[in-house]
């Protein structure tokens, strides 16, 4: 972006450059309609008059847009904080879940099922002896 406005301000000075040849040196006179006031520049200096006011113009058009743009990142910027809050507020609302089901009634039944687990295991295990030594009787 700023090599393209260093490349049109360089065309810019060139068209100046060209614009300074002899001829280009001599007075003009502005009139202003029903007012008998009348101005009288060189040229050269009204043509870059004309392009700093251009600039100038140009300049104060984008200022709005900037403004704008600014407006409307610190507006997104509060909306994306609210939702990392709520976000951590999700998380901690999970956590305070997990703690509560680790409350003696949890635990009892975790003990309960692991109580059942080794029973079951340990039926399992009776059976596989049985089984074998009656196929060894057999």
């Amino acid at each position: 972006m700023r090599f393209a406005f260093v490349l049109i301000v360089l065309v810019a000075l060139g068209g100046v450059l060209f614009a300074t040849q002899p001829t280009n040196l001599e007075d003009i006179e502005f009139a202003i309609p029903f007012v008998s006031t009348t101005i009288i520049g060189i040229k050269l200096w009204t043509v870059l008059g004309a392009w700093v006011l251009g600039l100038f113009m140009g300049y104060l058009a984008a200022v709005p847009g900037a403004f704008s743009a600014k407006r409307r990142a610190k507006k997104l910027e509060k909306q994306m904080t609210a939702v990392q809050a709520q976000a951590g507020e999700t998380a901690a609302d999970a956590r305070a879940t997990a703690a509560t089901a680790r409350t003696p009634a949890a635990r009892a039944m975790a003990n309960e099922t692991a109580e059942d687990a080794s029973e079951t295991q340990r039926l399992a295990d009776e059976v596989a002896r049985r089984t074998a030594s009656i196929s060894r009787d057999a």
